[in-house]
């Protein structure tokens, strides 16, 4: 359900709710969207000047889902008006720059997920390849499978559609030739074929459309192909703002969104005082080393991929709101206490390599396993997907690849630091922690992946020392606190 109000510049007497309200239903019971604008924002003046003029955007283009798919790249362009209270506005079906596609690029289907000439490509790539002695020949079979899963895809496995299209027409053809259904194998057969096809069509396009909370099976095709027909159009960009608020397209446009990656991954060197990082001395053992650097095997890489649920912290959660309620609650005593939620901006880009190396050479990880550990890290390259062409390569210096298993237990790592800091900062008494009652430990700090909660008195002394902390903590590792979504 989308709902509806007029732009306007804040001048003027507002529109009756019970109009755009009205409007809102008749958009919606129509299943019409609207096309967005390029352009000035305003459609419409009543060409006072000074402090009378109002500006409103009353013309706009609404689509159904038919015309957008037909159309996935059309586009609203406002225009100029001399005369007229209102602007021209047009419909250009043509995009300025189409969305390219190219063919080198591989992605994997989950439709070939079950089928054994994926399977038997894969599994002769990595049988052939020996042992995988470094983290590039790991890279070299990657990219080999890719090319042969490929090259398996257009031979064998074939058109998606066109195969769903010629297994409709068999089954027609066969009912027309047999109505009866007297042959009931051969029924049964072009059933299952036009099935099979039709699931491989949606799980092909739930992939393109990225809308995950839908399952496939739900006869969701024509939302499915929608939604990608939507993505697509939203992912195509035309022309991107500099930090100097120039206008760039072409060429220019794609430097400018390379150049942001590259500082944003680039290390900033940071040289600061690791000395605080003393209390993590220790925490790994020799047996737990002896585990760490046996020869890994199957059976236990499966087990331990299927435990990593990071995003999993209950009992965090239910400590949080029970701190919480305490300070919304408290009305007695004079000293006041409060609690501050960091946000770390761009969170996992930002983690300096060295200072997971410090971090794991303080607690006590064997120089072997770190090595690996930082060779998994440090290997990657990436590329930036502009309108359907890869532009970079971009090679970090910094940051961790999200959405990879192992990242998130990496940035525990790093976050082990800064709660050295807070513990050495509690111990010297720079900052103090919450007791709920007597009996309660004092707790300074909860951490929620890439949130923090700090809990300290309300006192501006004691604020002043958990800032130059933080500021502390800002300079060794690499993390920036986002102090607009900090609370």
């Amino acid at each position: 359900m989308r709902s509806y109000t007029i732009m306007r510049n804040g001048r003027g007497n507002p529109k009756p709710e019970r109009q755009i309200t009205a409007f809102g239903n008749a958009v919606n019971d129509c299943e019409l969207r609207d096309l967005g604008f390029i352009g000035q924002k305003f459609t419409w003046s009543n060409c006072q000047g000074g402090g009378q003029c109002v500006l409103e955007r009353l013309d706009r283009a609404l689509v159904n889902d038919p015309w957008g798919s037909r159309f996935p790249f059309a586009s609203v362009v406002h225009g100029l008006a001399t005369y007229s209270d209102h602007v021209p506005i047009w419909i250009s079906t043509d995009s300025e720059e189409g969305f390219v596609k190219n063919k080198n690029l591989f992605r994997f289907e989950p439709m070939w997920v079950g089928e054994k000439g994926c399977d038997d490509i894969i599994a002769s790539i990595w049988r052939t390849g020996g042992s995988v002695s470094c983290m590039d020949s790991a890279v070299d079979f990657i990219e080999d499978s890719g090319v042969n899963l490929k090259r398996w895809n257009s031979n064998s496995f074939g058109n998606v559609q066109k195969k769903l299209v010629m297994a409709k027409r068999q089954m027609t053809l066969l009912y027309e030739k047999d109505p009866l259904g007297t042959d009931k194998e051969a029924h049964y057969e072009a059933r299952e074929k036009v099935q099979k096809w039709m699931e491989r069509d949606e799980l092909m396009w739930k992939q393109r459309s990225k809308v995950l909370r839908l399952k496939e099976g739900d006869s969701n095709l024509k939302y499915f192909h929608m939604k990608a027909s939507q993505r697509r159009r939203k992912n195509r960009l035309v022309r991107i703002k500099d930090g100097n608020g120039s206008w760039h397209t072409g060429d220019q446009r794609d430097r400018v969104i390379v150049s942001y990656f590259e500082d944003l991954f680039r290390s900033s060197n940071p040289n600061g005082s690791l000395d605080f990082l003393r209390s993590l001395t220790g925490k790994i053992t020799a047996s737990m080393n002896e585990d760490l650097c046996k020869v890994y095997i199957e059976p236990e890489v499966s087990a331990a991929l299927s435990q990593m649920h990071p995003q999993k912290a209950p009992d965090n959660v239910l400590i949080a709101y029970e701190l919480i309620h305490f300070l919304k609650h408290k009305r007695r005593g004079k000293k006041g206490y409060m609690s501050v939620k960091l946000d770390m901006s761009k969170a996992y880009d930002r983690v300096e390599w060295g200072f997971i190396r410090a971090v794991m050479n303080r607690m006590g990880f064997e120089k072997t396993f770190t090595d690996l550990v930082m060779s998994c890290i440090s290997s990657v390259s990436y590329s930036v997907l502009i309108n359907g062409v890869p532009k970079g390569p971009i090679v970090p210096s910094r940051g961790l690849r999200q959405e990879d298993p192992l990242s998130f237990y990496l940035f525990l790592l790093c976050t082990e630091g800064l709660i050295a800091l807070l513990k050495e900062a509690e111990t010297r008494k720079q900052i103090s922690g919450i007791k709920i009652c007597h009996e309660a430990p004092k707790i300074t700090h909860l951490l929620f992946v890439d949130d923090s909660l700090i809990f300290c008195k309300a006192a501006v002394e004691e604020v002043r020392r958990l800032q130059a902390l933080l500021a502390t903590y800002e300079s060794v590792s690499g993390q920036k606190i986002n102090k607009e979504k900090t609370s």
